[in-house]
């Protein structure tokens, strides 16, 4: 004997049954006609899919086998206006009497497509009382079983009929079988109310499947441990359906999944904190699933799912009846429908997206396009967000209003901040369409950055477009810098200049604002682009008025960082830069725009880089590339790539430094990465000359490059990398060339900075190779101003690619080394050691001379034996400050520990109490 509510296997459908054994038992009554069993009609009523047809199904089985005729009929929701569409389901065949003659009735009142109603009633009196006195007499001998499937659809005739063969057939062995939906609304709702209401029938109502249910139907299919995993999950995302959850299991099996396969919502995938399981995989079989339960509802359920889909989480009644027109009485009855349906929850809300996909793909474009559109004007009207109104407008398609393109360009900005540039530009290209003039203007530029954002090369169809719209004063200053950059990158200098000696004529008067993008552009020009900056002094004297106002730039991140970096390259650098850079960096992460902290925060780090503080630039360079926006910007994680790599290279790590420039390099073409190519590309050059791979230096040096890099920055880093590749391949007298031309045009920009490029110590290096000691000597004695001395003492000695190549190139022929410390001392060529390095010899306290003022106060409080703690203490600074400091006071003095840290300061006399 089977326990109560046991998985019973149906072989009518091949469903597994389960929490239905009871309502089996009751069904069986209809087929026992006698005395102790009064039942000959029953009604099953429950929610779309929760088994009403299925077990229909079974009690016809059941029926064929004891000897039953069994009649069927199917309601359904396109078919409930045809009159006796029903019955004509359930008459005879035509070699059956009366079959041929109820057909012809049917068939000659219903040959008219609108037929009058006097004609209908006298075929529904001739249909009645034939059809039913044939089932009568004919159930005699063979009992019948009727069996009306989705009874909510059927026709007002047909229900007539029924109830009438109902009243007539108490005696004879008939038994009727109904199927509705609960909160559908039947075509004849007094018909099937006294059908409910007969002493001689039984009402039915299924319930949804139990967690426990759900877990013994999926373990029936999938196996036990499946359905005890997956069982919470699975009922959640279906409130217990069993056509839902047999559904979910038929796309789990169409795909092959193990049980526990992440998409089947095992315990693996979701919120590994609060255990929440990831959604199953809705696939083919469940989309169908939900768009037959629509379907079996009919009614306003369709239209009004197909609202909620559109609208998503703003989907109120209120909203939901403005949308659709149904009435508020209308959209209350169909979301309960749908919510004991297992497809919305109770807050109206779709349980699974998948449901929510079908729905909308099962949409007529232009309906969805007219539902979007109308979607947008209620929500802009109810004060919802930028982002979730111009979401409609860029799902509608359609032609826009005027109070849209506002909405848009707003919604961009919101989507720019939360890290999601693709859909802010789509947003833009949206708004674009119905603007024109200055706000056209306005939205080109917004949409020029984010096309950057995603690649350089997209941003070059709109640079024409922003000239012009410069030239007439259509651009706000940011506009038209931000313009200028584009231009200075894909190597368009007359343009930019152009740009922004109009920018600075036409404001005679700018405001604080103006004046800051102004001195922003002034400062990177110097850094990056010295050429320019030098045109565009002569191109318009009012830059050069611009260029001396006093800014406060310590309320200005980006301003600030550019700041600092000018005065690291004009040999000048902030003793508290490491500080410095740290605060900017956290400020603009906390205040500015994903674009804003990304361009502050890279400017400062560089200028870290720059002024010899490569791990703390390397350590940024890598916070950097785990921003949430920098992965979503291919832009902007491929130029920190190419930072980070350069600052590994600086550090010795030409291994790392080799992977992250061919990483950076192989993410954008040559028209993406413009003239800032020569710095990926002169890394990677010289990490392979480094790590002696040659013949992919060479080839390197092959690639084409854009002829006007030399003018910039980033060409000082090719020509340095060509230059050591060209020493390690003895073309010294080439190499000596681009150390030169490096050093000529350092000069000339104002940037003879040796923590940038230490040309004099590689031009060294060449002249030896060239039998010149004399002359190498001579360049290595020029003055060096002090300022930049204290920059090049910050530097982490033998740390960089130059000195990395040196000693590989002197590792692989010792005379050459032993020549070069014999003419020139110990430690000197020694690449990015900077220019103290050039002329230093092992004394302790030249050594000592190679710290900064900060270094030699942590090393000699260190010497003294105290802690770290004491030491941060007493200077007013970090632990962590005091720890950086002492590893790179470690490594220039080449010493293990404190222990020679205070032999060192004894042997060079200097104070250390």
């Amino acid at each position: 004997m089977p326990r109560p509510d046991a998985p019973h296997h149906d072989l009518a459908t091949g469903y597994t049954l389960v929490e239905r054994d009871r309502e089996n038992a009751r069904l069986s009554a209809l087929l026992t006609f006698d005395r102790y069993s009064p039942i000959r009609v029953a009604v099953i009523e429950g929610a779309a899919g929760h088994g009403k047809s299925v077990l229909a199904a079974g009690l016809a089985h059941q029926a064929e086998a004891r000897g039953f005729r069994v009649l069927t009929a199917d309601g359904a929701h396109r078919e409930r206006a045809l009159p006796f569409g029903i019955v004509s389901q359930l008459l005879p065949g035509d070699s059956e009497p009366p079959g041929a003659a109820l057909g012809a009735a049917i068939t000659a009142t219903l040959a008219d497509r609108e037929p009058d109603a006097r004609d209908v009633d006298r075929a529904l009196w001739y249909v009645t009382h034939t059809w039913c006195a044939h089932l009568v007499r004919a159930s005699a001998s063979t009992p019948i079983l009727l069996i009306v499937d989705d009874a909510h659809h059927a026709d007002r005739e047909s229900l007539t009929i029924l109830v009438h063969l109902l009243r007539r057939s108490r005696a004879a062995r008939i038994a009727t079988l109904f199927t509705v939906c609960a909160d559908a609304t039947p075509a004849d709702p007094a018909a099937l109310d006294e059908v409910r209401r007969r002493q001689d029938g039984d009402v039915l109502r299924l319930a949804p499947l139990t967690e426990h249910g759900v877990a013994t139907v999926v373990g029936s299919r999938l196996g036990p441990i499946a359905g005890f995993r997956l069982a919470p999950t699975w009922h959640q995302v279906t409130d217990g359906s069993p056509l839902l959850v047999h559904a979910l299991i038929d796309d789990q099996q169409a795909n092959g999944r193990a049980a526990d396969d992440s998409q089947a919502g095992g315990p693996g995938p979701g919120n590994p904190r609060t255990g929440e399981r990831a959604a199953p995989a809705g696939g083919d079989h469940f989309r169908l699933a939900v768009l037959t339960t629509l379907d079996r509802i009919g009614g306003l359920t369709t239209p009004l799912a197909r609202a909620v889909a559109v609208l998503g989480r703003s989907a109120t009644p209120r909203l939901l009846d403005q949308l659709t027109g149904l009435g508020q009485p209308g959209v209350v009855r169909a979301l309960r429908a749908l919510h004991t349906a297992g497809i919305l929850t109770a807050r109206g809300l779709f349980r699974h997206p998948a449901a929510q996909d079908a729905v909308l793909a099962s949409t007529d474009a232009a309906e969805r396009r007219r539902l979007n559109s109308r979607a947008a004007v209620l929500l802009n009207a109810e004060g919802c967000s930028a982002t979730v109104v111009a979401q409609h407008l860029l799902d509608a398609d359609s032609e826009l209003e005027p109070w849209a393109v506002p909405v848009l360009e707003n919604a961009a900005r919101e989507a720019c901040n939360d890290g999601d540039p693709t859909l802010a530009a789509a947003f833009l290209r949206v708004a674009l369409r119905a603007a024109d003039g200055p706000q056209r203007a306005s939205l080109t530029a917004e949409l020029a950055a984010l096309d950057w954002w995603q690649s350089p090369r997209d941003s070059v169809r709109h640079l024409s477009f922003l000239v012009n719209a410069a030239r007439v004063g259509r651009l706000s200053a940011a506009e038209a810098t931000t313009a200028a950059q584009f231009l200075l990158w894909h190597g368009r200098f007359d343009e930019a200049t152009t740009l922004l000696a109009d920018l600075v004529g036409q404001n005679e008067h700018p405001d604080t604002s103006t004046r800051i993008e102004i001195r922003f552009m002034d400062l990177w020009l110097r850094s990056l682009y010295p050429e320019v900056a030098r045109q565009l002094v002569h191109r318009s004297p009012r830059w050069v008025d611009e260029r001396a106002r006093d800014l406060p730039a310590i309320f200005h991140p980006r301003l600030e960082a550019a700041t600092q970096l000018a005065r690291v390259l004009s040999g000048r650098p902030d003793p508290a830069l490491p500080l410095r850079a740290e605060q900017i960096i956290r400020r603009t992460a906390q205040t500015g725009s994903p674009p804003e902290t990304i361009s502050a925060a890279s400017v400062a780090a560089l200028a870290l880089l720059y002024a010899g503080h490569s791990e703390g630039a390397r350590r940024w360079f890598e916070n950097l590339l785990r921003n949430d926006s920098v992965q979503a910007s291919p832009t902007w994680a491929a130029k920190l790539l190419a930072l980070r790599a350069e600052a590994a290279m600086r550090l010795g790590q030409a291994d790392t430094a080799g992977q992250l420039a061919r990483a950076a390099l192989s993410a954008f073409t040559v028209a993406d990465w413009g003239v800032g190519i020569g710095l990926p590309l002169g890394v990677l050059v010289r990490a392979m000359t480094v790590l002696g791979r040659h013949d992919e230096a060479s080839e390197l040096l092959n690639h084409p490059i854009p002829a006007n890099m030399f003018q910039t920055g980033f060409g000082l880093h090719y020509l340095e990398a060509r230059g050591r590749h060209r020493i390690a391949i003895g073309l010294h007298r080439a190499a000596l060339d681009d150390f030169r031309l490096c050093g000529d045009l350092m000069r000339s920009w104002g940037t003879d900075v040796p923590t940038m490029v230490p040309w004099r110590d590689h031009a060294a290096e060449a002249l030896l190779g060239l039998g010149e000691p004399a002359h190498a000597r001579r360049l290595l004695a020029e003055n060096v101003p002090p300022t930049a001395r204290r920059a090049t003492g910050a530097r982490d000695a033998g740390a960089t690619a130059g000195a990395a190549a040196s000693d590989a190139a002197a590792s692989r022929h010792p005379a050459g080394r032993r020549r070069r410390d014999t003419e020139l001392g110990p430690g000197t060529g020694r690449g990015h050691a900077g220019a103290g390095a050039s002329s230093r010899v092992l004394t302790s306290v030249d050594r000592m001379a190679s710290l900064s003022e900060a270094e030699q106060k942590v090393a000699a409080r260190a010497a003294r034996g105290q802690t770290n703690r004491e030491i941060a203490a007493g200077l007013f600074i970090t632990v962590s400050t005091v720890e950086q400091h002492l590893t790179r006071t470690y490594r220039k003095l080449r010493v293990a520990g404190r222990k020679d840290l205070a032999h060192l300061f004894t042997t060079a006399r200097m104070p250390i109490g």
